[in-house]
């Protein structure tokens, strides 16, 4: 996804986001770059994760599949009172959410960095801030 513009995300729970990927079906989800991106109001700046079901549609995380290499590079954010929260959940030991890049990733002006508040698990691995 590139050059784009979020104008905003009116639901601020924590299985949504401007920008989000979850795996329900074990599925294998990589390389996926999100590039160039201005982010009005949102709930969820980035969220990640795995589930069982979402929306009422079941899964089935038996089946092999991760998410990794995921990269958000020149990202700005502005607006909005919980617009900078960021959610990364993996699974378990063999469903981690692994080398997830954020670089140049902005909020209200400044650059996230490892010190930046998210809500995460212990099945993460990999987590780069430029």
């Amino acid at each position: 996804v590139r050059n784009s513009e979020i104008l905003f995300v009116k639901d601020n729970t924590d299985n949504r986001g401007a920008m989000a990927i979850i795996c329900l079906h074990g599925t294998d989800i990589s390389n996926i770059l999100f590039e160039n991106i201005n982010v009005g109001p949102c709930g969820y700046l980035t969220t990640l994760f795995y589930t069982e079901s979402i929306f009422d549609i079941p899964g089935n995380l038996a089946l092999p599949g991760e998410i990794h290499d995921v990269t958000f590079r020149n990202i700005t954010q502005s607006g909005g009172e919980n617009s900078k929260l960021i959610r990364l959940s993996g699974w378990s030991e063999s469903k981690k959410l692994r080398n997830i890049t954020y670089d140049n990733v902005m909020v209200e002006d400044q650059k996230i960095n490892e010190k930046y508040p998210r809500t995460a698990n212990r099945y993460i691995e990999n987590i780069i801030y430029k």
